[in-house]
């Protein structure tokens, strides 16, 4: 599958090795992050990755994928993103099994390639307060 992109801050590949600033998933319409935190967000993401596990098929994913657009469209500094965009069906890529994902959407904070944190399925609170909690701790 073909990277997928625009100008959200993300960008999409199925074999998720692209890693850049832009992405196909469009954001949230109404979603409204909480400005307080993520102006705390952009600094506390800098220097760390982000990598998404996530499926078109997967209602969970259907709704996490736009909020998080939205929230990382907002965050300045962008951060690096990486999203593996997995067909129902199709070949698990490596990382899966590497990175233990056993769920999706699962999305992992990660620096100098070490595990900070990671939420599967839901954040507990809000996508950003969840994010945030994972950047300091």
């Amino acid at each position: 599958m073909p990277d997928k992109t625009n100008n959200t801050g993300m960008k999409t590949a199925s074999s998720g090795k692209t890693v850049g600033n832009s992405c196909s998933i469009a954001a949230h319409e109404t979603y409204m992050p909480d400005p307080r935190i993520v102006s705390q967000l952009g600094p506390a993401l800098k220097g760390k990755a982000i990598v998404i596990f996530t499926g078109p098929g997967c209602s969970d994913c259907k709704d996490m994928m736009p909020k998080l657009t939205t929230i990382l469209k907002t965050v300045i500094p962008k951060p690096d993103v990486k999203i593996f965009d997995l067909e129902y069906g199709s070949i698990a890529p490596p990382e899966m099994k590497r990175l233990s994902i056993l769920a999706i959407p699962t999305l992992l904070v990660l620096k100098g390639g070490k595990e900070l944190g990671r939420i599967v399925e839901r954040p507990v609170g809000s996508w950003e307060e969840h994010l945030l909690r994972i950047c300091v701790s």
